[in-house]
């Protein structure tokens, strides 16, 4: 994280809300970039930026406190998987602050949704949530999700 990564989120969150058009990660990474978002700062929010979103906008899922990542092996080219807190991500807890003030503060409906919808957490639930829609939020229980921040 750059020492600017908190404007650089509001940036994200103004820019990806606003955004017209359907993006994929690619384009997404290179929406931020070319807002001058820094290269690292943009792979952290778009890692997180929509899980916090989600999580917001239903707060009676029961969420996992935790996410899977891939990180080397010291001194070896192996990646191996490894269970991380969000409680413990620097970057996951500033994007959590800012989106739950976006959310105090949301006039835009259709920029949550743009945002929160890019989270694979929506991702899973979504099909869930279409083949039964009695189900309650709270009755959702979901695992770790693999973060991917390269």
């Amino acid at each position: 994280m750059t020492p600017n990564f908190k404007y650089h989120v509001v940036k994200a969150i103004q820019v990806l809300s606003k955004f017209e058009g359907a993006l994929d990660d690619a384009d997404a990474y290179k929406l931020l970039v070319s807002h001058e978002i820094n290269i690292t700062d943009a792979k952290e929010i778009l890692a997180f930026l929509p899980t916090a979103f989600i999580r917001c906008m239903l707060p009676k899922v029961q969420w996992a406190d935790t996410f899977l990542e891939y990180e080397k092996l010291p001194n070896k080219s192996q990646l191996q998987l490894v269970t991380k807190r969000y409680d413990e991500t620097p970057s996951y807890l500033i994007i959590r602050e800012l989106t739950d003030d976006y959310f105090a503060n949301a006039q835009d409906g259709k920029g949550v949704v743009k945002i929160a919808f890019r989270s694979a957490e929506y991702n899973i639930m979504n099909p869930i949530l279409l083949n039964d829609p009695d189900l309650e939020p709270e009755e959702i229980k979901l695992s770790d999700v693999v973060v991917n921040r390269y």
